[in-house]
């Protein structure tokens, strides 16, 4: 998979619902654990995503890298119906890495999901949360 070798890089999967079964297994970025994951696939129909970061030095320099699936206690893996990557310059977080506290910038916005430039009459999102304003 493609990846950016200056920003952060997240593995999204996209798992599939529809076995019955209990999926124990590692996901590998090269030969670096991204993370261990254990899915209950008891809803047919369902899909399940998940978002996981991968560790820099998976990437680092790197315009790609190989993702694999592996399971140590010999389940199947998987059940995947869907994979990509995505990049981020800036910590997701909203957390400040230099001092640990929470930035203080309000964000609004309209129920489209278009960022207004400051509260607006009826209902908005403001700073992740439903909001009415009269």
């Amino acid at each position: 998979m493609k990846v950016n070798k200056t920003n952060r890089n997240y593995l999204m999967l996209l798992y599939w619902g529809d076995e019955e079964d209990v999926r124990n297994f590692d996901i590998m970025c090269d030969d670096v654990l991204v993370a261990s994951e254990s899915l209950s696939h008891n809803a047919p129909g369902r899909f399940m995503m998940r978002c996981y970061p991968i560790p820099e030095e998976a990437t680092s320099g790197k315009e790609s890298v190989r993702i694999h699936l592996t399971s140590p206690t010999g389940t199947r893996t998987g059940g995947l119906f869907y994979a990509y990557m995505m990049s981020s310059k800036d910590e997701p977080t909203g957390i400040d890495t230099t001092t640990g506290t929470r930035q203080s910038a309000e964000f609004w916005y309209n129920l489209a999901g278009q960022r207004l430039s400051k509260p607006q009459k009826g209902v908005i999102i403001a700073n992740g949360k439903i909001k009415t304003v009269l």
